[in-house]
């Protein structure tokens, strides 16, 4: 990793408003050796020093992490390292509605909810929960003062999807693009084509460096980069001592802290824990249909191999999670249709409190 994939020069430092200073371990290769610093320093120059960092977003709807994104996203230098902010919680259908929005021009509610309520998660992602918005307006925010074309772009990295067109299952189905192959086309257009900046921000399971297995279709767009541009992509998680079963050991690590995992205990931990449940669709041997079943992933490597670094905000146990809100009258309509979404994909009603 290195100056082969340099894209700009030394970046001038701006504003910090990260309220607490962040000690970082270095990765391999570049940032500066192994000298503790700033995390938004290391960020900016990982983004000058690869074209793609990848950060996880640390639990779908949890406060914590988020706030940890909100003051990485309001730095000024930050804005002046990245060119495009790639999420997964916008779908590509309604890209001019978030480009209008993010550009600080007037979008209603009811139009800019459309990003991420009309996604191919619906009805049961997570979308709904008012973080997502507000880390929106973060960015929103922290372009205003930029000329227009400084201003950071965020780009849906979630497959394009007309909901009015989807009347059955088989229309879902038929409409479907994979999420994490669509996801990478569009990382390496804007990082390869168009020459940009690029800087993820996933759920950590779309991270992983390494493939589950050749050709399988759950591999992460992470690995479907790498495997095409090697060395191109810096991928950092959130540590999770508990998934990792080193509660024992919390009294080791420092909050807000990361650590490498090339040169800190935790990457020495076998990769099977970090994703210790996934859901993945997975063919019946006995009926050929397709079904979900809980499954361990990774297991065959360390941590090391899937990131190249962990951030510690503080045990996830503790994490707040902000669910969907709803406002009675403003959100009557859409209730109905995420009832009638879920009849479609599951034949069952939706239940308006998940």
């Amino acid at each position: 990793m290195g100056s082969s994939y340099r894209i700009r020069g030394s970046m001038v430092a701006g504003l910090a408003v990260i309220s607490t200073a962040l000690v970082v371990l270095w990765v391999r290769g570049g940032t500066g050796g192994g000298d503790p610093a700033d995390p938004i320093d290391y960020i900016r120059r990982s983004l000058e020093e690869v074209p793609i960092v990848c950060l996880a977003e640390g639990g779908h709807a949890a406060r914590e992490p988020h706030l940890f994104l909100r003051r990485l996203l309001s730095d000024r230098s930050i804005l002046e390292a990245v060119d495009v902010i790639i999420v997964e919680f916008a779908a590509g259908s309604n890209q001019t509605i978030l480009d209008a929005y993010i550009r600080g021009e007037e979008v209603p509610f009811a139009t800019l909810s459309q990003v991420w309520r009309d996604t191919g998660q619906s009805p049961n992602g997570p979308w709904d929960s008012p973080l997502y918005e507000e880390l929106l307006q973060v960015i929103r925010d922290a372009n205003r003062d930029l000329p227009l074309d400084k201003k950071v772009r965020v780009i849906a990295g979630d497959p394009p999807i007309d909901w009015e067109r989807i009347q059955t299952r088989e229309d879902f189905s038929a409409a479907r693009i994979p999420r994490d192959s669509y996801a990478a086309d569009l990382v390496m257009e804007q990082a390869f084509q168009l020459g940009k900046r690029v800087l993820i921000i996933f759920g950590g399971a779309h991270l992983p460096r390494v493939p589950i297995a050749p050709d399988d279709p759950r591999n992460s767009l992470t690995y479907r980069v790498l495997s095409q541009h090697p060395d191109a992509v810096r991928a950092i998680s959130f540590l999770s001592p508990e998934d990792l079963g080193v509660e024992d050991r919390i009294g080791e690590l420092v909050t807000e802290t990361v650590y490498s995992t090339h040169s800190h205990w935790v990457g020495d931990i076998n990769g099977g824990l970090v994703f210790p449940l996934i859901y993945s669709r997975v063919t019946n041997p006995s009926t050929g249909e397709e079904e979900w079943q809980e499954v361990t992933l990774y297991a065959d490597y360390q941590v090391r191999d899937l990131f190249d670094a962990l951030i510690y905000i503080g045990p996830s146990n503790a994490w707040e999670t902000v669910p969907r809100s709803y406002d009675p009258i403003r959100d009557e309509a859409y209730l109905a249709e995420l009832n009638r979404r879920s009849m479609i994909r599951f034949g069952r009603p939706f239940n308006s409190g998940g």
